[in-house]
């Protein structure tokens, strides 16, 4: 169990439509579910595409007085990056008072907690943990198992306790 104290942000990039709004609002549905630890985490949606932060707030009215934030990322940077302005964007914010960022894409949800993930951070010392996106573990057929397949083989270990279980 996470200490109770624990403060959480889910850092979220998003481009400004109502197709990612619905998402966004969709995940900030299921941290309410989740109990205290994630019903109280701070949810920052990063927006890109050299968005009106102001429209984009008015656009979302059902997070007012929620804990929300909302990021533009700098006009510049995405003329120059683009979509990878906006993923990347996220990093360059301060944790401010959260002990656990987690950064996320807006197509995922949250159905359970993460409470042994949480449970295992040494909050003396910083960590960095991830999930792969896009490309499971190969037990798919066809060219998207074959593809995944040359990818986990190349982060696979020596011993090859990777793939047990699959």
């Amino acid at each position: 169990m996470p200490d109770k104290d624990l403060k959480l942000e889910f850092r979220i990039p998003i481009s400004p439509t109502p197709g990612f709004f619905a998402q966004i609002r969709l995940f900030h549905f299921s941290l309410q579910q989740l109990g205290p630890l994630y019903r109280n985490a701070r949810l920052r949606i990063v927006v890109g595409d050299n968005c009106d932060l102001g429209g984009v707030i008015a656009a979302n009215s059902w997070a007012d007085g929620e804990n929300i934030a909302w990021n533009a990322v700098p006009r510049g940077l995405f003329d120059v990056a683009d979509i990878w302005a906006t993923a990347n964007w996220r990093l360059s914010i301060p944790a401010g008072d959260a002990d656990v960022v987690i950064l996320s894409d807006a197509d995922t949800v949250l159905l359970r907690d993460i409470d042994p993930i949480l449970a295992d951070f040494d909050a003396a010392h910083a960590v960095v943990r991830g999930h792969v996106a896009h490309y499971p573990p190969p037990i798919a057929e066809g060219p998207a198992g074959h593809v995944a397949e040359q990818i986990w083989r190349k982060l696979e270990p020596a011993n090859g306790a990777l793939f047990d279980g699959y």
